[in-house]
């Protein structure tokens, strides 16, 4: 099957019967029939091992992207438009999404753009992220925005588009929430938000170099590898030039869309 994120499509090769049927169900929405910059070739093989609660690491080597540990074996070359995945028959449909997003990585950043961990909130045509680790509360405010076009409560790819950026949705969802999956879309980026709990519900424009550390602490896998280091720090730079980057203090609660732009916010 082919699929495409943020206008970046991957033909997904697997003979494994089940692990393609399951793949079709999770990204049916976004297949297309668009030429693919990229072939993945995904083998389920039955004598890897597995380990329960696997991480996997990433080595880079000349602009690929490798892993081997804890029977999941991938490498993803972008610039030459292929890549491979050999795992286990265990839990082969979220190793799959793992492999995936990597992919997705390296392509949007072949393509000048980058993935980012932040669920995206369409609102009055533009898209606002919300960002933070684990836990900051992202799928949270996705789920407290119903009435809103809902991009993903994760992770989104962000692509140049002249002097802005556009926000695209992607399939990789949290799994308790996917059923807010609307398929492809995307918005210009109005601004960038880093997410903190609180009592009470304010902004703070954060200063450019606090903005700077907390971009680049938001970009998944790439940011590990020395090699694209440069080229990463000067997107994010673009980006906190292109759009506000702000301290989001909130409660669990819908309050946090009154103190939005263009309303005041505490310097």
């Amino acid at each position: 099957m082919a699929l495409a994120i943020a206008g970046l499509p991957v033909l997904l090769s697997t003979d494994h019967p089940s692990l393609r049927a399951e793949a079709a169900r999770r990204y049916q929405k976004y297949a297309t029939d668009q030429p693919p910059r990229l072939q993945a070739e995904v083998e389920v093989d039955d004598s890897l091992p597995f380990v329960a609660g696997w991480e996997v690491e990433p080595r880079f080597s000349r602009g690929a992207i490798l892993f081997n540990q804890n029977g999941f074996r991938a490498e993803i070359d972008a610039g030459a438009g292929v890549a491979s995945l050999q795992i286990s028959a265990h839990h082969m449909a979220d190793s799959l999404e793992y492999f995936l997003r990597a992919v997705w990585s390296a392509l949007a950043f072949q393509a000048g753009g980058l993935l980012f961990h932040a669920a995206g909130i369409q609102r009055r045509g533009k898209v606002d992220l919300f960002f933070g680790p684990s836990g900051s509360g992202k799928s949270t405010l996705a789920l407290l925005s119903t009435g809103h076009t809902i991009l993903n409560d994760d992770l989104v790819v962000l692509m140049p588009a002249g002097g802005h950026w556009t926000a695209h949705a992607t399939p990789f969802w949290n799994r308790q929430n996917r059923t807010l999956d609307k398929g492809p879309r995307a918005g210009a980026l109005r601004a960038l938000y880093r997410l903190v709990q609180d009592r009470e519900v304010y902004l703070e424009q954060l200063p450019a170099p606090d903005a700077l550390a907390e971009l680049l602490a938001g970009i998944p896998l790439l940011a590990a590898d020395p090699a694209r280091s440069a080229e990463m720090m000067d997107r994010c730079q673009n980006l906190t030039e292109a759009a506000g980057v702000y301290a989001l203090h909130f409660r669990k609660d819908r309050t946090f869309w009154q103190v939005l732009p263009p309303n005041r916010v505490r310097k």
